[in-house]
């Protein structure tokens, strides 16, 4: 389809614009020369219109599906991310011929890239004693240049050299947006997000050498086909995910559709336009050929597994305070230290303003050719993998997010609810969420709310004396095993052998599951 179209229409609807208004001795010298141009102009107009139209239409029934409430049933959701998927490919047929913007993704990290990419370092002033090599399981990575000690610091940003989001909105065609665009003034994230997309479409950006380094793809579920989803049952992140899915759909779809407007804009007549402001992304790096869901889901990928903190230079915490806010940043080169677990290690990258640069310093010591790596965080495995397309295979802090509700047709769900808020619960809430995780000795493996939850179902009437009661005890106990026996069911061998991102999650969370049920079936036993 469209085959007849120049790859890249809307530059070449630039160029022959550019004929047409130069009033040069050369064009007045060639009046054919200006025919010509307006003729190409007008042509290449017509044959984009019938795809800017299917591309609107779609635009506007996406809208539609992404900003109603989420349906919290799993087979709905399935559904309805199918649905998601399929009009989103479609739109992304259609851009295909008004731009080559995921050709451009797909063909990142070239030959040279890394060399380019360090002398970008260098003019920039960052300073490492660390060199950047390439494993094929984990991407980029920081090797120790010498022997260090515990503290050093082996890398410094300054800021000049860190993208962040007072640079975002300085950015032309994207200053109006962010003095009125709700979603912006709540998202902090999607700001330096569209800065990338935008950095991405510019060739000549100053910024090139950094984002011409960055993968061309992730092991997300944003970049997750139909059947990678479906490896992911039965895990809670699979829902979980779906939910991620969606949100980044409707944040795209909302944005194209502004960008749709301003199209709409310039098709508008004369007189319709007098008195109105133009749309917010009119005029902006944006058009409805280049701002695809490829290029977007990519951008918010870059900033969900590489994002870092940093001060403001203008934006306070409030109106009254002169403290700074803290904004979201990319910090090039520190950004390539991969995650290891140190134990309760204090020392994390952070920002000096004493000396206005992002530092790495180490949490242990390292020789010589051995890799630098940071802790990220204390996160579960699902947290990894979603937003960080990774799953760390020894992770002391990961837990099991266990969902259970109430049936909503049982007679008694008001007074079940209602001690349910006794714990602090919402009482318009029917689903409960409880984390398991692997204790050490003696210790219970879950809070003692999911206790009192499963005491709570399995009463009735669900009243203070009946739920204290042992009977009761011992009905929660084989209602929880039972329960999460069934769960295990589906984490069958094929899912968990392996050692792709999903295999190791799927594998974590059925050790989980069955140190809970050997604890329960201990407990049982000792009644």
């Amino acid at each position: 389809m469209g085959d007849h179209l120049p790859k890249e229409p809307s530059i070449s609807i630039a160029f022959f614009k550019t004929l047409i208004t130069e009033k040069n001795s050369q064009n007045r010298a060639h009046p054919d020369r200006f025919f010509i141009a307006s003729t190409i102009v007008n042509m290449i107009s017509q044959d984009k219109e019938p795809i800017e139209k299917e591309i609107s239409s779609i635009v506007a029934e996406l809208l539609q599906t992404v900003f109603k409430q989420t349906n919290p049933n799993p087979a709905e959701m399935w559904n309805e991310h199918k649905f998601i998927r399929e009009k989103l490919g479609r739109i992304s047929e259609l851009q295909a011929s008004l731009s080559d913007t995921d050709i451009g993704l797909s063909a990142k990290r070239g030959p040279g890239a890394l060399e380019e990419f360090m002398a970008w370092c260098d003019r920039k002033g960052i300073y490492r004693s660390v060199e950047v090599t390439e494993d094929p399981k984990m991407g980029y990575q920081l090797i120790a240049m010498e022997d260090h000690n515990a503290g050093d610091i082996v890398v410094t940003v300054p800021r000049n050299a860190i993208f962040c989001l007072d640079q975002v909105k300085k950015l032309p065609g994207l200053r109006k947006l962010f003095l009125h665009d709700p979603m912006l003034a709540k998202m902090d994230n999607v700001g330096l997000a569209l800065g990338v997309c935008a950095l991405q479409l510019k060739d000549d950006s100053s910024w090139a050498p950094y984002i011409n380094i960055l993968p061309s793809s992730f092991d997300t579920p944003l970049f997750f086909s139909l059947q990678q989803f479906e490896d992911l049952r039965p895990s809670p992140l699979f829902e979980e995910a779906l939910n991620h899915y969606r949100s980044i759909a409707r944040q795209f779809t909302y944005y194209l559709s502004i960008i749709d407007d301003s199209v709409n804009f310039d098709k508008r007549k004369k007189e319709d336009k007098q008195g109105k402001q133009p749309p917010l992304l009119y005029d902006g790096p944006f058009n409805i050929g280049n701002f695809t869901f490829g290029l977007y889901r990519w951008s918010v990928s870059v900033v969900c597994t590489r994002i870092n903190q940093l001060p403001s230079e203008y934006e306070k915490i409030d109106n009254k305070s002169k403290v700074p806010k803290q904004i979201p940043c990319l910090m090039p080169l520190l950004d390539m230290a991969n995650h290891s677990f140190v134990e309760e290690s204090p020392i994390r990258p952070g920002y000096s303003d004493m000396k206005d640069v992002a530092v790495l310093p180490l949490n242990s010591s390292v020789r010589k050719g051995l890799p630098v790596t940071i802790v990220y965080g204390r996160r579960t495995t699902s947290d990894f993998f979603l937003m960080n397309a990774f799953s760390p295979v020894v992770n002391p802090y990961n837990m099991y997010k266990l969902r259970i509700g109430l049936t909503k047709s049982d007679r008694f769900i008001n007074d079940r609810i209602s001690q349910m808020s006794k714990l602090g619960y919402n009482n318009l809430n029917t689903v409960y969420s409880f984390n398991l995780f692997i204790s050490k000795e003696g210790e219970m493996p879950f809070d003692e709310s999911l206790v009192r939850f499963s005491r709570v179902f399995m009463s009735n009437p669900p009243i203070d004396e009946i739920i204290e009661s042992d009977d009761s005890l011992n009905k929660g106990l084989q209602f929880l095993e039972t329960r999460l026996t069934l769960i295990l069911r589906g984490y069958t061998k094929s899912k968990v052998e392996g050692e792709s991102n999903t295999n190791i999650l799927l594998r974590q969370e059925k050790e989980i599951l069955e140190h809970v049920v050997t604890y329960i079936q201990g407990w049982k036993a000792r009644l």
